[in-house]
């Protein structure tokens, strides 16, 4: 059992980035949007996606790790997704877009 979770541990993480990724860094309240009509931000959502990606930069930075992980993030797709994510053109995800452009 254990075996598997390490086989995963990698894929599991990048499933659960663009789960944050698509779902929660805006959001409705219960009203639906805040008093401007706009969805709301998790500043820390965000915080957590541009740490991610500077953890996958690190990884694929690093030659051991790259012969991995590389076909990894092609086979997800990560760049594409990032790239078609509300962050990736919003205004607060600047540096988030600076970071997938370096990827």
């Amino acid at each position: 059992m254990s075996v598997m979770l390490e086989v995963k541990f990698l894929r599991n993480l990048i499933d659960e980035f663009l789960e944050v990724l698509d779902s929660k860094v805006f959001y409705y309240d219960d009203e639906g949007s805040d008093v401007h009509g706009f969805e709301k931000i998790n500043e820390a959502s965000i915080l957590y996606c541009e740490r991610f990606m500077e953890f996958l930069i690190d990884l694929l930075s690093q030659l051991p790790t790259r012969r991995y992980f590389k076909p990894l993030v092609a086979d997800v797709a990560v760049v594409a997704k990032c790239h078609l994510s509300v962050l990736y053109r919003h205004e607060k995800g600047k540096l988030f877009a600076q970071l997938v452009d370096l990827l």
